[in-house]
């Protein structure tokens, strides 16, 4: 073997050792690390943040609208409510009206 094979046989396997790094954060075998993913993730997290901020606006104006509905269904109920207990008074000054006209009719007068 030559003096420049032998160099260049130790250069190639010195690109394939691994070091303490390397194994550490499990790429000991590629060219690229973790810190090629860093711009990547830190994108995506910008992203993941930027939708969670939309998620919080849309359900902000989702609890307005169930909240005015809420109302809205109390005040139907509520009114629901009144016009029962009108109907319900109407019906007893009906009923005894009729019971009042059916004594009339089958007492005798004094």
């Amino acid at each position: 073997m030559t003096t420049e094979s032998k160099t260049k046989t130790e250069t190639t396997s010195d690109k394939h050792k691994q070091t303490s790094h390397d194994a550490a954060h499990g790429f000991g075998g590629f060219s690229f690390g973790p810190d090629a993913f860093a711009a990547m993730t830190r994108e995506h997290f910008t992203r993941v943040e930027t939708w969670m901020k939309e998620m919080a606006a849309a359900e902000d104006v989702m609890l307005a609208r169930a909240k005015a509905n809420a109302a809205q269904v109390a005040q139907l109920a509520q009114d629901s409510m009144d016009y029962m207990a009108q109907l319900s008074a109407e019906w007893r000054k009906i009923m005894l009206d009729v019971a009042r006209r059916a004594a009339d009719v089958t007492l005798p007068k004094a």
